[in-house]
């Protein structure tokens, strides 16, 4: 069994997708804690006048890394949803996409929410939805395994915890991984490869702005043309080490 792990990020780019689809079963952290510059509170898009702007989700940042990702409280004093549609709307309602795509995820911007998980859960399984990924999805704190293991130990914990056989990384984490120890544990490592293809964009009047959230691909081109974009580029060739 082939298994990816990635913290829950808002609304993510095509490529945490990517890595989901290729998985038999993915693993959601959600006991590990909410590291500055991630994006597990924001994601990226791009504004009119072809600058990268962010959808924040605003949160209590009192104790923050103190407490895993589950318990981290949204800030109720800030009006998040309202600031993000208004941007998504001064930016994007000209596109003829605009109505199909907001009313798909109106919900991140009418429903109450009351943890970052919340919010980030529910983006992905509509995604996912939307994407027609069958992949299911497993809970870091479902599992049974060393809570005391930190970093490539604790990749390796959540692994056996589910028998896998395989573990799919992001190409990222060759800086750090030890491969070594997975081998010894009969785990083959496999690095992802995924190439994101190019799309139309409007707001990209100096070429193809890639990796961005997978919101600016559903607002340039629509939901159908998206997924087969997205099947269409799925690309399966791993690389193992």
């Amino acid at each position: 069994m082939r298994v990816g792990i990635h913290q829950m990020n808002y609304i993510p780019w095509m490529g945490y997708f990517n890595k989901i689809a290729k998985s038999d079963a993915f693993i959601l952290m959600d006991e590990v804690q909410l590291s500055d510059g991630a994006m597990s509170q924001r994601n990226r898009v791009l504004n009119k006048n072809g600058d990268i702007s962010f959808l924040t989700v605003a949160f209590e940042k009192k104790g923050y890394m103190e407490i895993p990702f589950s318990e981290v409280k949204l800030n109720s004093s800030v009006d998040w949803q309202k600031r993000q549609y208004n941007f998504l709307w001064d930016n994007y309602h000209k596109f003829p996409f605009w109505k199909e795509v907001y009313n798909t995820f109106s919900f991140l911007f009418e429903e109450k929410f009351s943890t970052l998980q919340q919010v980030n859960e529910r983006a992905i399984r509509k995604i996912m939805e939307l994407l027609d990924i069958q992949t299911p999805l497993i809970y870091q704190s479902s599992l049974g395994y060393d809570r005391s293991a930190k970093r490539n130990d604790l990749v390796l914990e959540l692994c056996k915890a589910i028998d896998a056989d395989i573990y799919l990384s992001g190409t990222g984490a060759k800086k750090y991984m030890d491969v070594s120890t997975f081998k010894q544990q009969d785990i083959d490592v496999q690095f992802q490869t995924f190439s994101h293809p190019v799309y139309p964009q409007k707001y990209a009047f100096d070429g193809p702005v890639l990796g961005l959230s997978i919101l600016d691909v559903f607002l340039n081109c629509g939901i159908d043309r998206t997924k087969r974009l997205f099947w269409e580029n799925l690309c399966s060739d791993e690389i193992s080490e």
